[in-house]
This record gives structure tokens, sequence and C-alpha cells, in this order.
């Protein structure tokens, strides 16, 4: 977690955070870092902030993957790439006032990329 810190510093410093975005930083899910916490946090463009995160994946700090979103945007599944994801998943669902498991093709879902510390991750 130190050398995810230490990366976000570096940045931080250059950008000349506000304590508020400096905690906002603290307080990213390091498992589940999307582009638009990047994004929001440092108050930079979409298109920056994932240059950020994919040369944090070169210099080994982050990991990239990628979920498949249920229709009430749940999380069914995750892996390290599409190709890795199950062809198909459940999701529950309100039918006639009772919640049921429904299975969905993956490929009709929404896919949403997320990067996660790897933990030793080179600053």
């Amino acid at each position: 977690m130190d050398s995810l810190n230490e990366f976000f510093r570096k940045i931080s410093r250059r950008l000349l955070l506000s304590e508020k975005r400096l905690q906002a930083i603290e307080d990213i899910d390091p498992q589940h870092i999307y582009v638009e916490n990047i994004r929001a946090v440092f108050g930079i463009s979409s298109g920056l902030a994932k240059r950020l995160c994919e040369l944090a994946v070169r210099r080994g700090i982050l990991a990239k993957g990628v979920e498949v979103l249920c229709p009430d945007h749940v999380v069914a599944a995750e892996a390290a790439s599409r190709e890795l994801l199950p062809p198909e998943v459940s999701c529950w669902q309100d039918v006639h006032g009772t919640f049921e498991q429904v299975t969905y093709a993956t490929a009709g879902l929404q896919k949403m990329e997320f990067y996660s510390f790897r933990q030793g991750g080179a600053a």
C-alpha cells in the first residue's frame, strides 16, 4: 500500500491538492480504483486520469481488471480481462414482487474497467 500512496503523493505534489482531495485519495478502495475516482480526486480529464492509471499499470503499481454489471448495476463478476469473464452471470431481479436469480449472457451486459493496487508494487 505504501507504493500506491507514494505514487499518488508524487502526483499530488505536482498538482498542489487540497487536504480534502488528499483525504479522498485515502478513501479510495485499493482493490477497485476507477478512472472516475482518479478524475474527480485530481480534478483532471477522464483521458488524463486513464493515462495515469495505465502508467501505474506499466510501473507495476496497479493491475487492470474488468467487471460485468447486472441491469441494476451490481457487480456480477470480475476478471483480469474481458476474455476471462464467464459467458453467463446470475443476477437478482424483482419478478412480480419476489427476488429471483436470473441468468444473463455476459456479452449483453455493461462492463467497466477498474484497477487494483498490486501489493509490493514499485513507486
